[in-house]
């Protein structure tokens, strides 16, 4: 999860870096708040402050970067999108991966997670 966190952060940080804003931008993951890299990293009082200081509270909040499940996002769109926590190894990522990937209308980051390793 170490590693997860870190290519979130470096994720947003290039993406914040373009001409996109923390609306334009959403964090999802195939897992439910508690177990998604962004609920991990609001949980960790050690994680990257310059990423926790910008997330929000979840999906409906419009003030900082919005996160949350790719359930949760389903049927919305957003310019710019991180899915976090892919592990192409579960089936059902899979089928999660085309509905959290046609979400981003201009720019997607996928950070995959490959028998244990991040890539």
């Amino acid at each position: 999860m170490d590693e997860q966190l870190r290519l979130l952060a470096d994720a947003v940080e290039r993406i914040l870096s373009e001409p996109f804003t923390v609306r334009e931008l959403v964090i999802l993951s195939p897992y439910a708040r508690e177990r998604s890299a962004a609920g991990q990293a609001l949980a960790d009082r050690a994680a990257d402050a310059g990423l926790t200081s910008r997330l929000g509270s979840g999906i409906e909040d419009p003030t900082r970067i919005r996160w949350g499940s790719i359930h949760e996002f389903k049927g919305l769109e957003a310019p710019a999108v991180i899915l976090t926590d892919v592990d192409l190894s579960k089936g059902y990522h899979r089928d999660l991966l085309y509905v959290g990937a046609s979400r981003a209308t201009d720019r997607l980051v996928v950070l995959e997670q490959l028998n244990g390793a991040e890539l």
